[in-house]
């Protein structure tokens, strides 16, 4: 089976984020490594697709400018069920403010936006 990058939990309907499990030592890796793990080096056919809550704290945040006035913030999060990963938020966030992914309508495809928690 393989895990999307994300997606909505067909049992609960809350955001999910893919990623692979290694079967040896445990390590979660985002984005997914097919090739083997990054931490123990096992081989990629101990790795496993999983998903996990899109949901976590801050780390880091901060502002990229992509035009005249124009800028996206993005994150580093470190999810409650798994690895930190970067991530675009919707607002300027503080570190440790806790957060949940959403998915909305992007432009060519869905995306996947962290808000603070509610």
């Amino acid at each position: 089976m393989e895990a999307p990058l994300f997606g909505q939990d067909e049992t609960s309907g809350k955001t999910v984020i893919g990623l692979r499990e290694c079967r040896r030592c445990g390590h979660r890796a985002f984005p997914p490594v097919l090739l083997g793990c990054e931490r123990c080096g096992a081989p990629g056919d101990d790795l496993d697709a999983v998903t996990v809550a899109a949901r976590g704290r801050v780390l880091a945040a901060v502002a990229v400018f992509t035009g005249e006035d124009e800028s996206i913030t993005v994150g580093s999060v470190r999810l409650d069920d798994g690895p930190v990963v970067r991530v675009a938020l919707d607002t300027p966030l503080d570190t440790g403010d806790e957060v949940a992914g959403v998915i909305v309508t992007g432009e060519n495809a869905p995306a996947l936006i962290f808000r603070k928690a509610t």
